[in-house]
């Protein structure tokens, strides 16, 4: 499977940067996909987990809301709060992140 590169930046620096092969986000009109090669994309980001598959092992992140970005070179940007790794779903869905309630 094609890889793309993947930036979550956070207001406390960079959370993760690396060639990944799919994401599983969480939107504000529910969760979507991305693979490599996506058609560009500017998509708003709820509260909740964030699956990540890099060299065929899957991570979780705990995201707060933001905005998620996809460009012309497939190149993945997340802006969020925060973002943590956890190191199962159930975590990522349960964990309290920091929010600004919108």
């Amino acid at each position: 499977m094609a890889n793309y590169q993947l930036s979550i930046i956070t207001t406390h620096g960079e959370a993760f940067n690396g060639q990944v092969e799919s994401l599983v986000a969480p939107g504000k009109l529910g969760s979507f996909g991305i693979l490599s090669d996506h058609a560009p994309l500017v998509a708003s980001l709820r509260q909740g987990p964030l699956t990540v598959t890099q060299n065929g092992t899957t991570n979780y992140f705990a995201i707060s809301s933001g905005v998620l970005e996809v460009n012309e070179q497939s190149n993945v940007l997340l802006l969020v709060d925060s973002a943590r790794k956890v190191e199962t779903i159930d975590e990522a869905k349960n964990e309290e992140t920091i929010d600004d309630g919108k």
